[in-house]
């Protein structure tokens, strides 16, 4: 299947995939961390309390955004420390 083809059917691929993933207990990403396909949505199979702590997190260690950005949390996700 060509890369194109393949993303074109993302969305619907992961509807029926992560909420599977995720009643088994399981992730929708793995050891090397979300990646830009799937950042947004990280914090839809996350509780406010981790989504929260890893944004505090990222924000007191790399408080000026140069670490992977986007990569990790999301672009819109992103927030700095009050």
């Amino acid at each position: 299947m060509e890369k194109q083809a393949f993303l074109a059917h993302w969305d619907r691929i992961n509807e029926i995939v992560y909420p599977i993933a995720m009643s088994f207990n399981g992730s929708i990403s793995a050891e090397h961390g979300v990646g830009l396909l799937k950042a947004d949505e990280i914090s839809n199979y996350r509780s406010e309390v981790e989504t929260e702590l890893n944004h505090r997190l990222k924000a007191t260690l790399d408080p000026a955004g140069l670490m992977n950005p986007g990569k990790f949390i999301g672009h819109a996700k992103i927030r700095t420390q009050s």
